[in-house]
């Protein structure tokens, strides 16, 4: 499977029929620690998100996450990992480290972790939602960010 491209869309408003989406097998055998009330494959198979609610309103924002399989070419060396990405113009990263067994790469506007686990590499990453109306929602943007990171960083098969 190639490298695919994480989306930068921002938080959307949760769809009024929003419900399980099937993962099929191969997603299914991906195993995380999901963080309270996040949601896994709602709406779109391969993915987690929550739903919060935007203080002082009424409305509400779905904040999603996708994972799945790398490229099993991928190398997992880190900074190899970010010249990969780069030259599968995947994303322009602007910053990579190791943190804990997985590889972290940033770019202005996504986020993504490798993880090899048992020989296979494990993807999980999305968008860092810096579009005005999901900076708009400051320290909550930034916590939701944090559970979802937490989350990738705990792929294994």
């Amino acid at each position: 499977m190639p490298a695919a491209a994480v989306k930068t869309a921002p938080a959307t408003a949760p769809a009024a029929n929003r419900a399980h989406v099937n993962p099929g097998a191969e997603l299914a055998a991906i195993k995380f620690d999901l963080e309270p009330n996040w949601d896994r494959d709602y709406g779109e198979a391969g993915t987690f998100s929550l739903v919060v609610k935007v203080p002082t309103t009424e409305e509400q924002r779905v904040f999603s996450v996708r994972y799945g399989y790398e490229d099993q070419t991928a190398p997992v060396d880190c900074d190899q990992y970010r010249k990969f990405l780069e030259d599968k113009k995947v994303m322009t990263p602007t910053l990579n480290r190791q943190r804990g067994g997985a590889c972290y790469v940033e770019s202005a506007t996504t986020f993504r972790y490798l993880v090899n686990y048992g020989g296979k590499r494990l993807m999980c990453g999305g968008s860092l939602y810096k579009d005005a109306a999901s900076a708009a929602l400051g320290d909550l943007r930034d916590k939701v960010l944090m559970q979802a990171k937490k989350i990738c960083e705990t792929l294994a098969l």
